[in-house]
């Protein structure tokens, strides 16, 4: 019997438009809201000492001692690339002690600042914080130092031009194979000069043609 007749139904497909997008917008919108709510959810009562009275000592570089328990540790490379801001802009973050001289928050400083040859550091006794909150403190302080999110376009503006003032952005803690990433990444798509990712792997300084 011929098909003709009953002749298979073609499904035509519609273009997406912005659907995507705005889906990709709706979810993101969703979880921001879910993450505000939790966080909502979780705060604890307000303290009375929200601006608790701080004041920066001077204490010898082997007094702080380590927490007994270090939940993030600082490896060699992140211990040389503190050395290598303290040794271009100096010391500019105190560590936090508790009473009893443990460090709360700054091991990679004083690591940095003992292998500079450094013989004091600056310090802030959080004294108003229970033991257990110190403990919370340390966590804390690590992880929402992981939560922000760089606004990419800023920083290669902000690159670029300390670049033509002469810095080494190097200081800053990113390596040099993701500046030249952010830098040459708004070059034209003509393939021409593109960034050879074994390079970017292997973290070496990256030039294209016409940068010279």
């Amino acid at each position: 019997m011929s098909t003709e007749r009953y002749p298979r139904k073609v499904v035509i497909a519609t273009p997406e438009g912005l659907t995507p997008k705005l889906k990709t917008k709706s979810r993101a919108r969703r979880e921001r809201q879910r993450a505000l709510a939790e966080i909502a959810e979780h705060t604890s009562k307000r303290r009375n000492d929200l601006l608790p009275k701080l004041a920066v000592s001077y204490v010898p570089i082997d007094e702080p001692r380590q927490a007994p328990r270090r939940v993030r540790r600082a490896h060699a490379e992140q211990v040389a690339r503190i050395r290598a801001s303290i040794e271009k802009f100096g010391v500019c973050q105190p560590v936090l002690i508790s009473k009893d001289r443990t460090i709360v928050h700054g091991h990679g400083v004083v690591e940095a600042a003992r292998a500079t040859g450094l013989t004091e550091i600056p310090v802030i006794f959080v004294e108003h914080l229970s033991p257990t909150e110190q403990r919370l403190l340390s966590i804390t302080l690590n992880r929402l130092g992981e939560t922000g999110r760089w606004d990419e376009e800023a920083l290669r503006i902000e690159f670029a031009e300390l670049i033509d003032l002469g810095e080494d952005v190097v200081a800053s803690g990113f390596e040099t194979a993701e500046i030249d990433f952010l830098l040459l990444d708004d070059e034209s798509d003509d393939g021409v000069g593109e960034l050879d990712p074994a390079l970017v792997a292997a973290g070496r300084a990256i030039s294209r043609p016409g940068d010279l």
